[in-house]
């Protein structure tokens, strides 16, 4: 949106305006300088007022409901807002907004009013959220969701341009110790690489019982951590965390999902490793990793 009318005196585009007479004259946009837009987060769906500065798109004045402080020239654009605010975004202003930017930039979003700071990267219909925290109870966690069908070892060089971003522009950065990574096979559009390296990780354990489905020691959240370190079934994470100083594991496990491995959709790789249709293999937890410098200990 433009806040300033265009200078008549500003060179024109060549060709002039269609449908308004000869006379008629389109100006261009000068890019050096910052230019206010009106968006709302995909994931977020937070709707608020940019600035997009060397490509970079920086909020200015998030809108939440009705409060809303920005000069009267910013109120031609509330009514798109409010549309964008109780639903996806459209189609359209998305690609307008990500217009002259390379596909796999970090676009960051910062919410004054959450006290968060969204970095996401997108290839095709990969999408990967890393958010920041600036609440003192979670400042050294940082959540990680995605929305990829991609292999992992696919993804590892995004997550590496998410992590080098967060680095660089994060204020006491170093400190992060905590990376929330969700599911390992959440719902939508996903990944099959550690719930299948989970499933072969158990069915190669002899603490696993695959008639019962549990582990023979009965603790399931412990034994699933102890396994998937054991196996490092997130291995292309390391080296993007290495090459920043930094050393990663799965330090916390919860919800365990457990199911026969001819009902899971990736069977047929289980099954080329080994793994029996009526095996009780488990494929699905929430994990949580630990994140130390390389001088430091992991436990």
């Amino acid at each position: 949106m433009r806040t300033e009318p265009p200078d008549p005196a500003a060179p024109s585009a060549p060709g002039g305006g269609r449908g308004r007479g000869a006379g008629s004259q389109r100006w261009t946009i000068d890019l050096s300088k910052p230019i206010l837009l009106s968006a709302c987060g995909e994931y977020t769906k937070k709707a608020g007022f940019y600035e997009l500065v060397n490509g970079q798109l920086i909020v200015v004045s998030p809108l939440i409901g009705n409060r809303m402080r920005v000069f009267a020239g910013i109120l031609l654009a509330a009514g798109a807002l409010a549309a964008c605010s109780i639903g996806p975004p459209p189609e359209a202003p998305r690609e307008s907004a990500a217009r002259g930017m390379r596909q796999d930039d970090v676009v960051v979003e910062r919410s004054a009013e959450y006290r968060e700071t969204n970095y996401t990267i997108a290839a095709g219909e990969c999408r990967i959220v890393w958010t920041v925290f600036g609440t003192e109870s979670n400042r050294r966690v940082i959540r990680h969701r995605a929305g990829c069908g991609l292999p992992l070892r696919e993804q590892a060089p995004m997550i590496g341009r998410l992590l080098r971003r967060v680095m660089s522009s994060e204020v006491g950065a170093a400190e992060l110790r905590t990376l929330d990574w969700g599911r390992l096979y959440p719902d939508g559009v996903k990944d099959e690489t550690l719930a299948v390296r989970l499933a072969i990780a158990a069915k190669r354990s002899e603490e696993w019982d695959t008639v019962k489905g549990v582990p023979r020691n009965g603790d399931m959240n412990g034994w699933a951590r102890k396994v998937a370190n054991a196996a490092l079934i997130y291995r292309e994470l390391l080296p993007v965390f290495l090459e920043a100083g930094m050393e990663i594991q799965i330090s916390a496990v919860e919800k365990v999902l457990v199911d026969q491995a001819g009902q899971l959709p990736f069977y047929e790789e289980l099954r080329l490793n080994g793994v029996r249709a009526d095996d009780r293999v488990p494929f699905d937890f929430q994990a949580w990793f630990s994140v130390l410098p390389v001088s430091g200990k992991l436990h």
